[in-house]
């Protein structure tokens, strides 16, 4: 696999994933993804090849961990997501955000200071 796993903890509530390679079999994080939910995510990428976001929920050491992955950031799209689990969202727990060629600059001022103080960044 890959230094992601590693960072995966029973603390992890998430993770974004924004990249144009969502559905690429030979991305660098799509068998991560699909790792980490079972193989729901490549089961989901053939049902909906189409599909510019997903959405979905696996467990990861016991407790359910929220994927999101899109080709592009979508502030309504993410909020949707945030809205999954925002109030069972503990001060111990993280989101982390797989940065490939991106930084997060003008991306934390459109999302929630309670979002944005749990969003770890992840680089290649």
């Amino acid at each position: 696999m890959n230094n992601l796993l590693k960072q995966i903890t029973p603390n992890t509530k998430g993770v974004i994933w924004i990249s144009p390679d969502i559905h690429d079999v030979d991305s660098f994080y799509f068998k991560t993804m699909d790792y980490l939910l079972n193989g729901l995510y490549s089961s989901t990428r053939i049902s909906n090849p189409e599909a510019s976001d997903l959405t979905l929920v696996g467990e990861s050491f016991g407790k359910p961990i929220y994927i999101y992955a899109a080709k592009e950031f979508k502030n309504d799209s993410l909020k949707n997501f945030f809205s999954l689990f925002d109030q069972s969202l503990t001060d111990d727990q993280k989101i982390i955000w797989i940065s490939e060629n991106q930084t997060l600059e003008g991306i934390y001022d459109k999302l929630s200071k309670d979002f944005t103080s749990k969003i770890t960044l992840f680089k290649l």
